[in-house]
C-alpha cells in the first residue's frame, strides 16, 4: 500500500508527498473542465491552429451559441486564449505543451 491509513501514525510508507488542498483543487477544476466531450473536441480543434468562432463552428458542426458557451468556460478556466481581430475573436490554446 502506497499511502498509510489515516489511523496509522507511521508515515514512512508514504511513497510521495500529498499535494496541498489548493493544488488538488486546481487539478480537480481542470479535470472538470475537460470532463465534457464537446470541450475536449474544441480544445483539440483549437490546438491545431488559431481559429475564429465561425471556423470552429464549421469544424465541430455546432451552433454558435453552443460553441461560444463552451469557449467561455475554457477561457474562464485559462485553458485557451482569445484576441480580437477586426470584428472576430480568435481562439488558441493557452499552453500548447498540453499536446506534447
Amino acid at each position: 500500500m502506497l499511502l498509510s491509513s489515516p489511523a496509522s501514525a507511521d508515515t514512512s510508507s508514504v511513497a510521495f508527498p500529498v499535494p496541498s488542498d489548493m493544488v488538488l483543487h486546481l487539478v480537480a477544476k481542470h479535470f472538470k473542465l475537460l470532463s465534457d466531450e464537446f470541450r475536449l473536441k474544441l480544445l483539440l480543434v483549437i490546438g491545431l491552429e488559431e481559429l475564429s468562432v465561425n471556423q470552429i463552428m464549421v469544424l465541430v458542426d455546432a451552433k454558435q451559441t453552443t460553441v461560444s458557451k463552451h469557449l467561455q468556460i475554457l477561457l474562464d478556466g485559462n485553458l485557451i486564449r482569445c484576441r480580437k481581430q477586426g470584428r472576430s475573436r480568435m481562439y488558441t490554446v493557452a499552453e500548447p505543451a498540453i499536446f506534447e
